[in-house]
């Protein structure tokens, strides 16, 4: 890894930034947008860890689609998350 990703715990109700880009991935990929793929994990690995990293995805998404999952591509976009005032929530790193 190249640095740390903004992963959240399984009770936050907000997706942080780094997992929004790896659904993004998971859905590029069998789109055929590997380019896409490419961009985003070269920022999080090393230039030889991604072409490994797109081959893996694309196995897990052939696993998950012969179970008839499918993410959608390109996904919706997630609501902004509010300015913190107090009242709420925010962005919260767990």
């Amino acid at each position: 890894m190249q640095r740390s990703l903004d992963i959240r715990c399984r009770r936050c109700p907000l997706v942080g930034a780094d997992e929004e880009a790896m659904l993004w991935i998971l859905g590029a990929i069998p789109a055929g947008d590997r380019l896409a793929a490419h961009e985003v994990l070269s920022t999080w690995l090393a230039t030889e860890g991604v072409m490994p990293a797109i081959d893996a995805a694309g196995r897990f998404m052939a696993l998950l689609g012969a179970h008839g999952i499918e993410l959608r591509y390109p996904p919706l976009l997630w609501p902004p998350v509010p300015a913190s005032d107090g009242i709420g929530y925010c962005r919260t790193y767990h």
